[in-house]
């Protein structure tokens, strides 16, 4: 580009009305110059007062510093336009120390200006972030003719508009807003990757002039039918997760896709899905699939939490048998899963050949019944003498935690280290069963003969935070275990049983005889938090239980892991406007971690607060 062309460029970009001519141009009008010249003198004089004080915006010590910088930079900026819209536009927002002005014109009213300083502008040329403005609508830009890269998270935009000025942007991400509608998006040419996550969009459409689009993510959205998709010839990653898409359909146009997530949604049948020719990685994990797909060459698969796969053995069999391309099954590298298949075969015809000798020998065996008998009656009566001692010692436990509760010297050091409880007892039935009682828990499940057979293990008069503190790892490495009972364990908080969700084989809880049992959203938030669970306290878990759980905690979680009681509430953007709400959240919070008896007391209060958030 030559000098001249460059300076005719930089007047083009300095003149106050560059992007008015596609928006006012058909009210533009011309007016005599006496007026017009007296109107500008009392714009000028308006809107210098305002810049003088900013509208007084946020009368405190960072306001005043803000406008002290702006004042600062107003005095050596010679930017043009820049001066133009302190002085003739109201100023709605100031960002970076002033570097970066929001400001609305009397010719467009309604729509925000964003303007960048040159110096700024020519720090990062081609990226631009505006994450966390609570901005309600996306402003006309001055000046990116060359942006590439916009971030708008977390805002509140509804609508896509005003990015007419943006010719080469390659990289649009809208996460967390309030967007229904994708639209005005045709002078996106050149637009490659497309994020509007956590939205409240009910359709695909108008994204056919996105021909260069290659990623698509609208994940955590309200969308039903896969539709819309078919010009997007060089799309390489849909994400569709957690919608409620229940059919996969429309999908042959997508020639070049190499990525396909639709966790979290409500397909039955695997289908379709051999017209995708480049397709190698297909996540569907969490659905409602309940026959085994077609074979198909991929390189990655997810169908975890689907009906077909709560039988682990037969699903991890029938995959790898059939699969012979596939290199990662449920986020679990393949060659790893067939050496477990091999381990559950080396113990499957082991018990083959006991059962066979119990066969031969079952001649003998009859013959020393009565003796037998009367051994195993002297065994019981001992283990009843040892169950006794530990459920008295239990009492007397429970008892001294009470009044340690009582005198507010309660803790998990003394809970821990001073137990009454010493006795231990442990029994393992149909060789897949363990059931541990009191002190046992330290030398039983240690024990290498277990690890790889074990499918359930009770846990009775043993605390809770004992097992998580000091044998969460050994409980880890129980790979074929699918079910939990914990019974007489002082469970007394949500906390707790957090720690829980590290267990990723868990598909069955019980939970008895535990202060946490009045907790009236343990069932829900055990769901939330442990989503491998399938059946808890004997309760099957559906679908519109998961999405209750999800309506109740997603927003709150990082509140409930609240490992200090005094600890802050982390600041909802959506609520921070609600302080008096966000008090009585952390309050009600703190009592269901200590309390959980005033939490029943309170749980109408509690109700009625949540319902408020859910409207908002």
């Amino acid at each position: 580009m030559n000098k001249d062309s460059r300076n005719a460029n930089m007047k083009s970009s300095m003149s106050p009305n560059k992007n008015l001519r596609h928006l006012k141009s058909s009210q533009t009008h011309i007016t005599k110059k006496t007026n017009l010249k007296a109107t500008q003198q009392q714009n000028q004089a308006a809107n210098l007062n305002q810049f003088l004080d900013i509208q007084k915006i946020n009368n405190n010590n960072d306001g005043l510093r803000q406008q002290k910088e702006l004042q600062k930079i107003f005095t050596i900026e010679q930017d043009e336009r820049y001066r133009y819209l302190i002085k003739n536009g109201i100023t709605r927002k100031i960002e970076n120390g002033g570097n970066i002005i929001f400001s609305e014109l009397q010719q467009i009213p309604g729509v925000w200006i964003c303007y960048r300083r040159p110096q700024e502008r020519q720090e990062n040329t081609e990226k631009l972030n505006l994450d966390n403005l609570d901005l309600q609508h996306i402003p006309l830009f001055e000046g990116e003719e060359n942006l590439k890269i916009l971030f708008l998270q977390h805002n509140r935009i509804g609508l896509i508009k005003n990015l007419i000025s943006l010719p080469n942007l390659l990289y649009l991400d809208l996460y967390d807003n309030q967007i229904k509608d994708i639209e005005e998006l045709e002078q996106l040419q050149k637009l490659k990757v497309l994020l509007l996550p956590k939205n409240q969009i009910r359709n695909i459409q108008n994204l056919d002039s996105l021909q260069k689009l290659e990623v698509l993510d609208l994940h955590s959205n309200n969308i039903t039918h896969l539709k819309g998709l078919n010009k997007l010839k060089n799309l390489k990653v849909l994400n569709l997760g957690n919608n409620m898409v229940q059919k996969l359909e429309n999908l042959e146009d997508l020639t070049s896709l190499i990525e396909l997530n639709l966790n979290l949604n409500q397909i039955e049948f695997i289908e379709h899905i051999q017209v995708l020719p480049k397709l190698q990685k297909l996540f569907l994990s969490s659905n409602k699939i309940n026959q085994y797909p077609q074979i198909f060459d991929i390189l990655e698969l997810s169908l975890e939490n689907n009906p077909i796969s709560y039988n682990k053995t037969d699903y991890y069999q029938y995959i790898c048998q059939n699969y012979k391309q596939l290199r990662i099954l449920d986020q679990k590298l393949v060659d790893m899963i067939k050496q477990e298949i091999l381990s559950f075969d080396f113990f499957k015809r082991k018990q083959i050949k006991k059962n066979q000798y119990q066969s031969i020998q079952q001649q003998s065996i009859q013959q020393q019944s009565i003796q037998q008998q009367q051994q195993a009656i002297e065994v019981n009566a001992n283990e009843d003498k040892v169950l006794t001692i530990i459920k008295r010692q239990w009492i007397q436990e429970i008892k001294r935690i009470q009044e340690l509760e009582q005198s507010n010297q309660f803790n998990q050091k003394s809970c821990l280290e001073h137990q009454i409880l010493e006795g231990g007892h442990a029994e393992v039935e149909n060789d897949t069963s363990l059931i541990i009682f009191g002190a046992a828990v330290g030398i039983v499940l240690p024990a290498n003969n277990f690890r790889q057979k074990i499918e359930k293990i009770q846990f009775q008069y043993v605390f809770f935070d004992s097992i998580i503190y000091s044998q969460l790892q050994v409980i880890k490495e129980y790979t074929r275990l699918q079910e939990i009972i914990l019974k007489d364990n002082y469970i007394h908080s949500l906390r707790q049983l957090i720690q829980l969700e590290d267990l990723t084989y868990i598909q069955k809880i019980i939970i008895q005889n535990n202060p946490i049992n009045n907790c009236s959203f343990m069932f829900s938030f055990l769901i939330y938090r442990i989503p491998t669970l399938i059946q808890i306290n004997s309760k099957n878990v559906r679908y519109q239980d998961r999405q209750k759980a999800k309506s109740l905690f997603q927003n709150f979680d990082d509140t409930l892991i609240t490992k200090e009681k005094n600890q802050n509430i982390r600041q909802f953007k959506s609520y921070q406007k609600n302080t008096s709400y966000i008090q009585t959240y952390q309050n009600t919070i703190n009592e269901v971690i200590n309390q959980y008896k005033i939490v029943i007391n309170k749980q109408k209060l509690f109700d009625n607060f949540l319902e408020d958030i859910q409207v908002q």
